[in-house]
């Protein structure tokens, strides 16, 4: 364990450009983002507008996701989300692919097989460095939306979303990279991946019909959802419960619900 602490730490050392630069790119993107939903859809209003919009298109719908109601912290959940998402897949798969595969082509791998280290001690290393680095990432994206005034609770919520993602993509880049021959080919089959899971997110949502009407408001300040005849049961009682401006008659993603 000893020795795999500190190919964890050598490794670190030889990411300290690369993962600042993605973390810090990755937060400052859901700073502005922030920045942009608060100046240009600050008022309710704005916001029940766009995502009624949004709702209605299919293709903004396969790009960013459904909207889960009006309020400064959804509206950004809903515009950020599905890309520093993807951004952070990226981050991870190519980390794992750079120490694991890429050491194995460029023969920093036979190196560490003359010392007393086991054979997994550097995908073990590896892994330990995604989650890590996915645990640093989460707290970031939290506290950069935590910066740009939105709520601590519903902050932390988005940024373990994000994070959670990457770390499930350092599995995935790890189980490619054994897999395949050499690192180009793992980097490639990894980020299609990313991109396929992206692809399987965007039918879901784009995918179906609306199973309410939203055009008329129940609560005040609020755009409720109504349920229409043909809503199921269950849209029925979701409408009841979720203030928002869109159902369909398949539910969202769990992991698409805004924390705010």
């Amino acid at each position: 364990m000893n020795g795999v602490l500190r190919l964890v730490l050598f490794q670190a050392r030889r990411d300290r450009v690369a993962l600042p630069v993605w973390i810090l790119g990755i937060s400052l993107l859901g700073v502005a983002t922030s920045a942009a939903v608060a100046t240009q859809f600050g008022a309710e209003s704005s916001q029940a507008a766009i995502l009624t919009v949004a709702a209605s298109n299919p293709a903004f719908l396969f790009l960013r996701g459904l909207p889960d109601g009006t309020g400064t912290g959804p509206v950004v959940f809903f515009t950020a989300y599905a890309f520093t998402a993807v951004l952070a897949s990226l981050m991870s798969t190519f980390l794992v692919v750079r120490h694991t595969r890429s050491d194995e082509e460029l023969g920093r791998a036979e190196l560490l097989g003359s010392v007393p280290a086991p054979r997994a001690a550097s995908l073990m290393a590896t892994l330990v460095l995604g989650a890590v680095a996915n645990l640093v990432l989460a707290v970031f994206v939290a506290a950069g939306f935590i910066a740009a005034g939105l709520p601590g609770g519903g902050a932390a919520g988005a940024g373990a979303a994000v994070g959670t993602v990457g770390a499930c993509f350092v599995g995935l880049a790890a189980v490619a990279a054994q897999v395949l021959p050499s690192g180009r080919s793992a980097n490639g089959a990894a980020a299609g991946l990313v991109g396929a899971a992206y692809l399987l997110r965007g039918l879901g949502d784009a995918l179906g019909t609306p199973a309410v009407d939203c055009s008329t408001c129940q609560v005040p300040g609020r755009r409720c959802c109504r349920p229409s005849a043909g809503a199921s049961a269950r849209g029925r009682s979701r409408a009841r419960i979720r203030p928002c401006c869109w159902c369909r008659s398949l539910p969202p993603w769990p992991w698409e619900l805004s924390p705010w």
